[in-house]
């Protein structure tokens, strides 16, 4: 099973064989694959799954022409396995994460939170019911924005000591803070609370409680379609 997730910030490849799985963050150009991965060798069935639909439909084309089979996609060609209150305007990268949540912890109510482009949160019941969520912006979107009224943010990190002694700092904060703030507030009503995402290990210190699941989409609609990961 290969599972490719088309991010907005980055392209991620996921090969399942066995209880194993090997990794590559990739370039946005989806030309650049990993070179032991010779398509005409592969029989595995290709997922392919992610907010980023343009390079999703690239990729699609790039890799029948490469000679990759079985390619299917999450939205179109299957659905995620989970019910709840769900429209065909439901995310399926929300849908996964939450499905996630679901097989990691069967009988448990949980909050799981998204940190990439966007900040996605979502809660299921303990049943495994999708019940829906929110999504805001992420940091890369925020600071961005924030570039846009003052050229001195270029560079803006993390910040160091609260409260912070310089702008950049300050812009920081301003997302982080207030954010993790939140998040906190809402896990206080679950029995788990799952974090993921490419800035999921900036605000893990400052979400008490929390579980880092880095790969938590890919990783279930993997075990939805048959992997038998030990992890």
């Amino acid at each position: 099973m290969i599972v490719v997730d088309t991010g907005h910030t980055r392209t991620k490849l996921h090969v399942y064989r066995g209880a194993s799985v090997r990794r590559w963050s990739l370039s946005q150009r989806p030309f650049e694959f990993p070179d032991d991965l010779d398509p005409s060798s592969l029989d595995e069935e290709v997922l392919l799954m992610g907010t980023h639909e343009h390079q999703r439909v690239r990729l699609r084309s790039h890799l029948s022409q490469r000679g990759w089979k079985e390619l299917r996609t999450l939205g179109v060609d299957l659905r995620v396995p989970i019910e709840g209150n769900i429209s065909p305007r439901t995310g399926n990268d929300r849908l996964a994460q939450a499905l996630g949540a679901v097989q990691l912890h069967p009988g448990r109510s949980a909050l799981v939170v998204g940190v990439g482009s966007a900040v996605v949160v979502d809660r299921v019941d303990a049943s495994g019911r999708f019940l829906g969520g929110s999504i805001g912006i992420g940091r890369g979107a925020y600071l961005e924005a924030m570039r846009g009224i003052n050229g001195v943010l270029d560079g803006a990190e993390d910040g160091g000591v609260y409260p912070a002694g310089d702008t950049p700092e300050a812009v920081e904060l301003g997302w982080r803070e207030p954010l993790c703030q939140w998040l906190m507030q809402l896990a206080q009503g679950v029995e788990v609370a799952l974090i993921t995402g490419g800035d999921a290990e900036r605000l893990l210190p400052l979400l008490k409680g929390f579980q880092l699941e880095a790969n938590l989409g890919a990783d279930a609609m993997a075990r939805a379609l048959g992997a038998q990961l030990s992890f």
